[in-house]
């Protein structure tokens, strides 16, 4: 049968099938391009999504393919298309065909067997191929912006295998590229050992890290200080990774260390909790006042009136008042609702706890004594430095003790030593002032058993080197301590 008698066959047969013709509709309706070959590879027909996309118009039909195509035969897919009428293997390609209006087209092909013809389903994906060019560039960018930002930035896996990372991450540590670097645990980089166990247990209970700053080792051994932030991702496979984020501010840290050592008059450390014991809040108050100086934010939970301490405090804080009245400033002696609102509190900041004779009165000595034991952790995670002043007279001998266990004594940067015979004169006013007194002259005397010509010499003394200053009232004169000589008795 020759073509124009089939072309008049096809036509007879359309007229009589409704559904051949509602076929062809949807297929001339169609996005995609659809192509018919006989088995020669003659054009049977095409759409109009293909005649529009192709150039392949319906004169071309009875056209063999390597006349509407010329060259196909030395790209080899013309013969894959033979091979695929011969095996019934559909072929999956892509192709770039050259447009004058539109630049290069990306064509997707599927070529498969359909009875004695060969279809053809053809899809435009030049703006797919496009958006995935310039994502392919987008990401090459973020990789080069990634390696040279001065942050390490990897994925590690539980055991601290790193899996993925920048390069400024290995440069951080010294190793000249991250194959190296990636071969040696991320763990075995933090100069002290327990950070991990520490790390790893806060994340597996809040899920993230956030600027927890420690010590790490450089591959030469030597110590910088970093800034590293953790957040769990899981795996496809359900494995856990984490996703790591580091800083060196070994020079901020420097800072810091010499900002104190020229302005503190006090010892205090990141991450440490000191315990004062004082019968009326002087020594406290002094050391929070140092930290406020080199830029620490404060924070006070205090049973005294917020109007007091503002009073003697030579900085900024915040104040929340520790009562059982419900009010916008005060908070319950409740030990978990303290918990919970010194978690909330930002890194870099000083916490004095006033009065935790209180707390325990109201929670009973074994629930505070293990509230204190979580702050302790709490405060090595986050850095906080946290007061804890307590009247000593309120507690036996093993309660005190039991508290110093878990805290640190305040210390001052000024230990002078003074001749016995003055010290105890300081001692003696040391421990009046401490109960709320001002000694005379005259108690002072009768308690060291010593003349007056001799006691008021000494505190002459005393007074000329800044460690007392006196106070008249009627006939009287009256002693204490100057901030100076309250120094000398923080142990």
């Amino acid at each position: 049968m020759n073509m124009k008698n089939e072309k008049k066959l096809k036509e007879s047969e359309e007229k009589s099938d409704p559904y051949l013709e509602l076929l062809r509709n949807f297929i001339d309706l169609a996005t995609n391009s659809f192509i018919i070959y006989d088995s020669e590879l003659n054009l049977v027909d095409i759409n109009k999504a293909g005649t529009e996309l192709l150039k392949i118009t319906k004169q071309n039909i009875g056209k063999n393919m390597k006349e509407i195509a010329p060259g196909i035969e030395e790209t080899g897919r013309y013969n894959s298309y033979l091979k695929v009428l011969e095996t019934g293997i559909p072929v999956f390609l892509e192709d770039v065909v050259p447009s004058p209006k539109f630049g290069n087209l990306h064509l997707d092909i599927r070529a498969f067997k359909m009875g004695k013809y060969l279809g053809f389903v053809v899809t435009d994906i030049t703006e797919l191929k496009r958006k995935e060019i310039q994502l392919m560039k987008t990401e090459q960018k973020l990789r080069n912006l990634i390696d040279n930002i001065p942050i390490g930035i990897s994925t590690i896996n539980s055991d601290g295998k790193i899996v993925e990372m920048n390069l400024a991450l290995s440069k951080l540590f010294g190793y000249k590229s991250t194959s190296e670097f990636a071969r040696i645990s991320f763990f075995t980089h933090y100069y002290t050992p327990k950070d991990v166990e520490v790390i790893t247990k806060l994340i597996t209970k809040e899920g993230s890290v956030t600027n927890f700053e420690t010590r790490f080792k450089h591959k030469d051994g030597s110590i910088f200080w970093g800034s590293i932030s953790l957040i769990v991702q899981a795996t496809a496979s359900d494995q856990i990774q984490y996703l790591c984020i580091l800083r060196d501010i070994t020079e901020r840290k420097e800072n810091e260390e010499n900002l104190k050592k020229q302005l503190m008059k006090f010892n205090l450390e990141d991450g440490y909790i000191y315990l004062v014991k004082e019968p009326i809040q002087t020594l406290s108050l002094e050391a929070f006042n140092d930290l406020l100086k080199v830029g620490y934010s404060g924070f006070i939970i205090s049973r005294v009136h917020e109007e007091k301490l503002r009073e003697v405090m030579k900085g900024d804080f915040k104040f929340l008042w520790l009562a059982e009245k419900e009010d916008v400033k005060s908070l319950s002696p409740k030990l978990l609702e303290i918990e919970a609102k010194i978690k909330k509190i930002p890194n870099k900041s000083v916490i004095l706890i006033d009065r935790l004779d209180y707390i325990i009165f109201k929670n009973g000595f074994n629930e505070t004594l293990s509230f204190v034991q979580r702050l302790r952790e709490f405060a090595y995670l986050i850095h906080f430095v946290i007061i804890l002043s307590i009247d000593p007279l309120t507690l036996n001998e093993q309660e005190l003790r039991l508290l110093e266990k878990e805290t640190r004594e305040i210390k001052s940067k000024y230990m002078i030593k003074l001749p016995d015979s003055l010290f105890e004169i300081l001692e003696l006013i040391f421990r009046q002032n401490n109960l709320g007194r001002k000694p005379s002259y005259s108690e002072i005397r009768l308690e060291l058993k010593v003349s007056k010509p001799t006691v008021r010499k000494r505190i002459n003394h005393l007074i000329s080197l800044g460690y007392l200053r006196t106070f008249k009232i009627g006939n009287k004169k009256l002693v204490e301590l100057t901030e100076k000589g309250w120094y000398l008795f923080l142990k």
